[in-house]
């Protein structure tokens, strides 16, 4: 019967070992609770040290972006407009203990790893203390706090990280005015699409062609949202989310989450943009699109057909 117990113990905690530790590229991101879909924020976009982190719906505020850095095997993740540390408070190693904004000192409570859990998810998990990020209590508020917890494998812990930038985006801006930085967005029919990124705030692509002779023929376009709809079928999701170098998922793709960039899915464990189908309109006036295609339809205006999730409005995408 005791053996029977101890098995019963160890199938119980098996799903919080199911974790691996993953390599995040540097840079300016996004960390958008899985449970809420709330986006980690500081209070009242203060720059004070010991201001509280809670959750918050999306504002689009440099308040809520963070840079991620990595030192060694830990990340340090410091808040934009602060430039302050994602700290746990007086190193405290207990649950319930609360984080906060803290100048960079080097001390672990404001140290963390990152690893995956599935679906493109993570966990957050504090050096110091080894207990994870989470919001208090499985808030769906706005406004719900941020404090660290024990790992009980649950939403309220799990978080997604949406790349903005990279760190050395822009730069070099003042130096070289007429020359941008370029990038390989995509490789079709054997003709690379190179962007020209800050660039006198012009959005041109160049195509290179290889020609029989090896000389390349270079095309300079205008409007790279009009010769990526006209030449590749990137077009079918937001030039918001491509160009934070994700690919868009298939035409049949579940919604996942909905941000001011578009529309968000899943597939082979990485996030993808779904298409431009579910209007913008739903997203600006505080409403998601829904995750799923065959719900009941409730009503329908000039926005789409409506639905009901998790107790919340949605639109069928």
């Amino acid at each position: 019967m005791k053996s029977l117990s101890i098995l019963f113990t160890y199938l119980l905690v098996l799903p919080l070992f199911l974790v691996k530790a993953i390599d995040v590229r540097e840079g300016k991101y996004k960390i958008i609770n899985r449970h809420s879909g709330k986006v980690l924020g500081v209070v009242d976009d203060s720059t004070n040290n010991a201001a509280n982190v809670h959750q918050w719906g999306d504002n689009g505020r440099t308040s809520q972006q963070w840079i991620i850095t990595k030192e060694g095997n830990y990340y340090l993740i410091m808040n934009v407009n602060a430039n302050k540390a994602l700290d746990v408070n007086e190193n405290s190693t207990q649950d319930g203990a609360n984080v906060i904004i803290w100048p960079n000192h080097g001390n672990m409570n404001q140290r963390w790893t990152i690893e995956e859990v599935d679906n493109g998810y993570v966990i957050i998990v504090n050096v110091n203390s080894g207990k994870l990020l989470d919001v208090e209590m499985g808030s769906m508020d706005d406004g719900g706090n941020v404090l660290q917890w024990y790992n009980n494998n649950q939403d309220n812990q799990q978080w997604k990280l949406v790349f903005i930038e990279g760190q050395n985006n822009g730069q070099n801006q003042n130096n070289q005015q007429n020359v941008g930085t370029v990038e390989v967005i995509d490789d079709h029919n054997d003709s690379n699409i190179i962007e020209i990124i800050d660039n006198q705030e012009d959005n041109n692509v160049i195509e290179v062609i290889d020609d029989p002779d090896d000389n390349n023929v270079i095309e300079v376009v205008d409007d790279l949202e009009e010769f990526i709809q006209a030449n590749n079928d990137k077009s079918s999701c937001s030039l918001a989310i491509i160009k934070q170098g994700y690919n868009c998922c298939s035409i049949d793709c579940d919604i996942i989450y909905s941000d001011d960039d578009g529309t968000w899915g899943l597939e082979n464990g990485q996030w993808c943009g779904c298409t431009k189908s579910c209007p913008s309109t739903v997203i600006s006036e505080g409403y998601k699109c829904c995750t799923k295609k065959n719900n009941s339809i409730y009503f329908v205006d000039e926005l789409g057909k409506w639905s009901v999730e998790n107790g919340e409005w949605c639109v069928i995408n």
